[in-house]
């Protein structure tokens, strides 16, 4: 009795394995699928993953693109062949200069390469082809009109001593423009409150302008730049008694827009395309010289500038004879400027709108940078406005 028992007992172990083998399998092969699905799921996850980043990438540039279509910037001078042999000379060059970003290509990064090649090729075209015209934000423009006898008076004195002291290249051209305003300023005819310092900046600028000088560039990029912020002003600007002296000329200098916008003058500037943006506005954004003699052909890297203007100041009775540019007109680096296209040229024409603007006023004295504009029309109006007129005196 007990032998069957054990017998019976025995044969439903096996019974019972033979039950379970065929479950054991069953979970094992459940498991490998398991496996094998969160395998395919953690494979999958990147690519969707890097998928989304694509989009995320196309989207970014899609938009970038928008928005410099928005601003309805023109490019002026470049021919539409010539654009597109500049892109595809600009791929074969960064694929040169950079192996790692030709190899990142070919390996298929291409979320990183759309990026890297966007921003090169709107660069390229938008910053090295095409210089801009523009508001000239970056500009020192302060006109000093609330401060000019507290700074002629209390400050300037000691700041040009100051400067002179520090730059040995500007003390050199101050020195060499008072011994030719000494010899010149008896046979001039000058408004009263006009000094010898303002005869002086003058006839400086007008010198290492005509001569191109290094001083000259270095003065009007300074001045390009120093009004970033009242900061860069007074602590990396070291011009601000030239500056002042100069400004101040030309203001007891000027004379009614109705003379001097109906004589032509014209001048150049360097590069091949220029662009401006939708309110076609600009200022110069330094200190320009203009002449009425039209150059005879500009050259292939510069633009011709045919401009009508208001705050300009002729200055050929401070030479002792004639100039062969014919009439010589300094402008003021903050007059408003209408800018259009000569014709199907890649030149510009620049009508004055009878304004100048400026972000400071008596910056030395602790005036910031203002959020508007600081506006001036002729007569000496000035008033505060958060846009800029387009209407000029003819259309008054």
């Amino acid at each position: 009795m007990k032998k069957d028992q054990l017998e019976i007992k025995h044969t439903l172990t096996e019974i019972k394995n033979i039950i379970q083998r065929p479950n054991s399998r069953l979970e094992e092969r459940k498991n490998q699928v398991k496996d094998l699905k969160y395998k395919e799921a953690k494979n999958t996850q990147p690519e969707k993953q890097k998928e989304k980043r694509i989009q995320k990438y196309e989207a970014s540039v899609r938009s970038l693109w928008d928005n410099f279509k928005c601003t309805n910037i023109r490019i002026m001078g470049m021919p539409e062949e010539e654009r597109k042999q500049d892109i595809e000379n600009l791929f074969e060059e960064m694929t040169e200069n950079f192996p790692y970003l030709k190899r990142k290509m070919k390996t298929g990064n291409f979320e990183m390469v759309t990026m890297l090649l966007s921003a090169m090729i709107l660069m390229n075209i938008f910053q090295v082809k095409a210089n801009m015209l523009d508001m000239a934000d970056n500009a020192f423009d302060d006109e000093y009109q609330k401060c000019t006898d507290r700074m002629e008076i209390k400050y300037v004195p000691q700041l040009l001593k100051e400067e002179k002291a520090s730059h040995q290249l500007f003390e050199d051209v101050w020195e060499n423009a008072k011994a030719k305003w000494e010899a010149q300023k008896t046979q001039l005819s000058l408004p009263m409150s006009f000094k010898d310092n303002h005869g002086i900046a003058l006839m400086a600028y007008i010198s290492e302008a005509q001569e191109q000088t290094s001083f000259y560039h270095l003065f009007n990029e300074a001045v390009k730049m120093a009004g970033q912020s009242r900061k860069d002003y007074i602590y990396g600007f070291q011009f601000k008694a030239f500056h002042f002296y100069l400004t101040k000329a030309l203001q007891l200098l000027r004379r009614p827009c109705e003379d001097s916008y109906k004589n032509v003058v014209y001048s150049t500037i360097q590069g091949t395309s220029f662009t401006f943006g939708g309110l076609n506005q600009a200022r110069l954004g330094h200190f320009t010289l203009a002449h009425s003699a039209k150059p005879q052909a500009a050259s292939d890297q510069h633009i011709l500038l045919t401009i009508h203007t208001c705050f300009g100041v002729a200055i050929g009775k401070f030479f002792d004879k004639e100039n062969e540019s014919g009439r010589i007109i300094i402008i003021p680096l903050n007059e408003i400027f209408h800018v259009s296209q000569d014709g199907a040229s890649n030149n510009l024409i620049l009508r004055s709108t009878n304004k100048t603007c400026s972000h400071y006023e008596c910056a030395f004295l602790g005036g910031g940078m203002h959020g508007t504009w600081q506006v001036s029309a002729a007569g000496g109006r000035e008033r505060n406005m958060a846009g800029i007129a387009t209407a000029g005196w003819w259309s008054r």
